[in-house]
C-alpha cells in the first residue's frame, strides 16, 4: 500500500524507488516442515457446505450500526494501571472491547468467552524472513476466559491479561497448534467469537496518494466478519481507533459498557 501510494504521489515518476530493495516472492522462505499446507487444504475441503462462518456475517441483518471509538493515551494508561501485569496497548484495547461485548450480549448460559486474533509470524521465524519478502505469514491466536471473569468488575483488565499471556506465549513458537487452526476458525465462528482486523502498527493514516492523509479509514469487512478493527488514531498521537459493527440493541449496550469501563479511575 505504501509503495503504491508513493508511486501515485510521484505521478508515475519512480526514481526514489531505486533505493528500495526489490520485493522477494520466494515462498520457500516460509518453512513448512510439518506439512501444514496439506492439513489446511484437507480441513478447508471438509468445511465445504458448513454454514458456521455465516454466524459472523451481519451484512444481511436489519438495524446494524457501525461506530468508531478513540482511546486516548491517558485512557490507555488508566486501563494499564488496572492490570496485574504489563500489557501492550493492543491487548488493553482488545480486552476492553471483549469485556464490553460480552456484557452487551448478555449470554448468561455461556461458561466461556472466546477471542481470536492473528499475529505476524515473519519477525518471529528462525531464520528470519527478510523485510522485503512480499506476502503475509499470519498465525491464529486463540484466547478463552471464564465468562464470570470477563463480565466481572475487572473484566477489561482480565481480558487484556488473558490476551497478553497468549501474545507472550508466541515466544515459544508461532506455529504451536497450527494443525488445528482451520477447525478453530469454524468453532469460533459458530460461537460468534470476537476477532480483530487491522493493527495500530500498520500506519494506515500515513498512506498518502498525493491528496493528503486520509480523513477516515474504516475496515468495512468487520460488518461481515464480526471483528473489531484497530488502527492508530489520526488526531491523537499515541491513540487507538477501534471500529465495530453490531445490531442496534447490542450496540447500545456495548457503548454503555465501553464508556463506563473507560471512565473507571478518571
Amino acid at each position: 500500500m505504501k509503495t503504491w501510494a508513493l508511486i501515485a504521489k510521484l505521478h508515475g515518476e519512480t526514481p526514489s524507488l531505486a533505493f528500495l530493495p526489490p520485493p522477494i516472492f520466494d515462498r520457500t522462505l516460509i518453512s513448512d516442515s510439518t506439512g501444514l499446507l496439506n492439513t489446511f487444504l484437507k480441513d478447508i475441503q471438509n468445511l465445504q457446505g458448513d454454514d458456521s462462518l455465516h454466524n459472523w456475517d451481519l451484512s444481511t441483518r436489519p438495524n446494524v450500526m457501525r461506530a468508531t471509538f478513540v482511546l486516548r493515551p491517558d485512557e490507555i494508561h488508566r486501563l494499564s494501571q488496572r492490570t496485574t501485569t504489563r500489557c501492550s496497548p493492543y491487548s488493553l484495547a482488545c480486552g476492553l472491547a471483549w469485556a464490553s461485548l460480552a456484557r452487551a450480549r448478555g449470554k448468561a448460559s455461556a461458561k466461556k468467552e472466546r477471542f481470536g486474533f492473528v499475529t505476524g509470524c515473519r519477525p518471529r521465524l528462525r531464520p528470519a524472513v527478510p523485510n522485503s519478502y512480499f506476502g503475509n505469514c499470519l498465525g491464529i491466536c486463540c484466547v478463552e476466559l471464564k465468562r464470570e471473569e470477563l463480565v466481572g468488575s475487572r473484566g477489561a483488565a482480565a481480558g487484556a491479561e488473558a490476551i497478553w499471556e497468549v501474545i507472550k506465549g508466541l515466544e515459544k513458537g508461532v506455529f504451536e497448534g497450527a494443525e488445528g487452526w482451520v477447525r478453530v476458525v469454524r468453532e469460533y465462528a459458530a460461537r460468534r467469537a470476537l476477532t480483530v482486523a487491522g493493527s495500530p502498527k500498520l500506519g494506515v493514516y500515513v498512506v498518502d496518494f498525493g491528496w493528503g492523509k486520509p480523513r477516515k479509514v474504516e475496515l468495512v469487512s468487520v460488518e461481515r466478519t464480526g471483528a473489531i478493527s484497530l488502527a492508530e488514531s489520526r488526531e491523537v498521537e499515541g491513540g487507538i481507533e477501534l471500529g465495530i459493527a453490531l445490531p442496534a440493541n447490542e450496540m447500545e449496550e456495548f457503548v454503555a459498557c465501553f464508556v463506563a469501563e473507560v471512565a473507571v479511575g478518571k
